[in-house]
């Protein structure tokens, strides 16, 4: 939703104006005063004279241009996280470019996205735990729901405590993500993050029927988008479930999509993976 009265009062203070110079000529003073504290809702044709006033577009002085551009954003940082290009996000956030963008005085924002990085690019769990805990917190206290925003949170409180091995916790933070989904339009990369996280603390856990349970989603999620994010990653985790619960032939057609993925989408971190399952798979194959 545009705030224009927040614009209009902060583009006037930007350039000394009283209420009474902006108002003169086509205006009275009380009338900006009621628009500035949100009692009086302008018409188009006031707004064209009050932009004209203050040499803004309409668009800018009902806040579309930023909206527009905090959209840009969020999607330059989502598509960064979701390639898991850590070092190229936390470069960008340094940047001049970054530091420009108002969607950064969202301090519970901002927090999520230090927790991330000091975990993903650091492994700076305690400090990542810290700064997470500070977002729900300013979240807490703020008296705006921001459910997408939590999501993201506990997910990435979720992958923080799988790197301190900490799988209940990881557990616990998956399943309260889980529970707001329902009221969230979240992306479904997102969602998808969700069930993959999930999964995977379970397979640490060696509770491998929720595992399977837990990837199949995922991997449903990602094949209803028609999109290959994590998929990959998902069958190569169903391969080493199903190499543990001894359903080789299971392993051998998840491993057989997940190379196939890997190949497309060049995922060569993978590969590693993907050749020591394939060499484990055959001498268990070959043993039977």
């Amino acid at each position: 939703m545009y705030d224009y009265a927040t614009n209009i009062r902060k583009l006037r203070k930007q350039k000394n104006l009283k209420q009474t110079d902006l108002a003169a000529g086509i205006c009275s003073q009380g009338m900006i005063s009621k628009i500035e504290k949100k009692q009086l809702r302008p018409d188009i044709d006031l707004l064209i004279l009050i932009a004209k006033k203050l040499d803004v577009s309409v668009g800018e002085l009902i806040g579309e241009h930023t909206e527009t551009q905090n959209k840009k954003y969020l999607m330059h940082i989502t598509n960064l996280l979701n390639a898991r290009e850590f070092d190229v996000l936390e470069s960008y956030l340094d940047s001049k470019a970054a530091t420009d963008e108002s969607v950064l005085n969202n301090p519970a924002f901002s927090k999520w996205l230090k927790g991330v990085l000091l975990s993903a690019n650091h492994e700076n769990t305690e400090a990542a735990l810290q700064e997470l805990n500070d977002a729900l917190e300013i979240v807490k206290t703020s008296g705006d729901p921001q459910d997408e925003l939590v999501v993201r949170i506990y997910t990435a409180l979720a992958s923080t405590y799988i790197l301190m091995k900490d799988y209940d916790q990881s557990i616990k933070y998956c399943e309260l993500a889980i529970s707001l989904l329902p009221k969230t339009e979240l992306d479904f990369a997102t969602k998808q993050k969700v069930y993959y996280t999930l999964a995977l603390s379970y397979s640490y856990q060696e509770n491998f029927a929720e595992t399977i349970f837990h990837t199949q989603i995922a991997i449903q999620v990602g094949l209803e988008n028609s999109s290959l994010y994590l998929l990959d990653d998902l069958y190569i985790l169903l391969t080493n479930t199903y190499i543990e619960t001894k359903e080789y032939d299971k392993a051998l057609a998840a491993l057989e999509k997940a190379t196939l993925l890997a190949d497309i989408k060049n995922h060569y971190v993978l590969k590693p993976y993907i050749e020591r399952n394939a060499t484990k798979l055959k001498q268990l194959m070959d043993n039977q």
